[in-house]
């Protein structure tokens, strides 16, 4: 945790940006945000005056990785009362870009009528709601069963010498750490995120030092690489990912990280890659890894936007979507015989 300024005025943990915006006189709203937001900046870098901040400096240049930006995203999202984007804190680099965009939202949601819930962390931590994009892809693993459209599998080079044990702990470390990496999607009454409590590590490791030459490794590789791609996931069986790292030399490794989109997406491998290497290194070196705690996960996320389903908040967005398709034609799919039919 990061030291905050005494004098920077916090607000309230428990209201939503509009609310604390609401008494403020108009001149004095944005500048409110700003404040605000150079103080969620100086507590993520631990910043000794956040009103020193410049408000027109990219947060990059002030230290700001990608961890980081994981931080102050979800240290902003309780400042709104609401998930932001993931990556909020790069499309809007600067203190007076974010404070804009915050503002732009808190306005938002104040003339939207229904106001929008607030992302708490849900005491229960075993079983989630589905998410609505977890419930598209379920539905369409569905409907081509065995299919690898969604794996996502990324390549990361290792110049140096692999400690296993260290990569093991690492990962083991990682899925203790995000619930995540321990989900299954299983349909009880309906969809549901499961979180195992334990898992192993679903680490595989290969030697291809003995090939002959660097074409015979540059084919194995790729296949490898393919290999894993095509390998489809169970839904219903956690882990949703797996990893495999390649010999290609003493000190030359290829790690390939295979993830369902179930369960990640850009920005999530961004931060997966950044802890992975920070717990790596502190196991190599036997000290216990340094992170904040994670204090929203992907089922927090879930029970929010179910609650905002309920609520109606995106009642408005989904009627002007309704309207704009209601000329559409609608799309005629050819009927399947019987035969064709798959029951289970």
């Amino acid at each position: 945790a990061g030291m905050v300024p005494a004098e920077v005025p916090q607000p309230e943990v428990r209201s939503s940006l509009a609310e604390r915006l609401e008494p403020l006189p108009e001149p004095e709203r944005r500048e409110a945000v700003l404040t605000w937001v150079r103080s969620e900046v100086a507590a993520v870098l631990e910043l000794p005056d956040a009103a020193k901040i410049p408000s027109h400096r990219a947060l990059r240049e002030l230290g700001l990785d990608s961890l980081g930006a994981m931080k102050l995203r979800n240290r902003l999202a309780r400042l709104l009362g609401g998930p932001l984007p993931a990556t909020v804190a790069l499309d809007h680099p600067t203190p007076d870009a974010l404070a804009d965009f915050l503002l732009a939202w808190a306005d938002l949601a104040a003339s939207a009528g229904t106001p929008w819930p607030v992302l708490e962390r849900a005491a229960e931590r075993r079983q989630h709601p589905a998410t609505e994009g977890q419930r598209r892809l379920w539905f369409l693993d569905r409907l081509t069963p065995g299919s690898p459209a969604y794996n996502t599998v990324f390549q990361l080079s290792i110049h140096q010498p692999l400690d296993r044990a260290a990569l093991v702990e690492a990962i083991r470390w990682l899925i203790a750490r995000h619930e995540a990496l321990r989900t299954s999607l299983v349909m009880r009454e309906e969809l549901v995120q499961v979180v195992h409590d334990e898992l192993p590590a679903p680490v595989a490791f290969d030697d291809l030092c003995d090939l002959p030459s660097c074409t015979a490794q540059s084919e194995a590789l790729r296949g490898r690489l393919q290999q894993e791609a095509l390998i489809p996931f169970d839904l219903a069986a956690a882990p949703l990912f797996r990893c495999r790292a390649v010999q290609v030399a003493p000190a030359e490794h290829v790690l390939f990280i295979n993830m369902h989109h179930a369960i990640t997406d850009g920005w999530s491998m961004s931060l997966l890659f950044d802890e992975l290497a920070l717990s790596y290194r502190a196991f190599t070196a036997k000290t216990a890894p340094q992170a904040a705690a994670v204090e929203y996960q992907l089922g927090d996320y879930a029970r929010w936007e179910r609650r905002c389903i309920e609520a109606g908040v995106f009642t408005e967005g989904v009627n002007h979507l309704v309207a704009e398709l209601a000329q559409v034609p609608p799309l005629e799919l050819p009927a399947a015989d019987d035969d064709d039919i798959e029951t289970s």
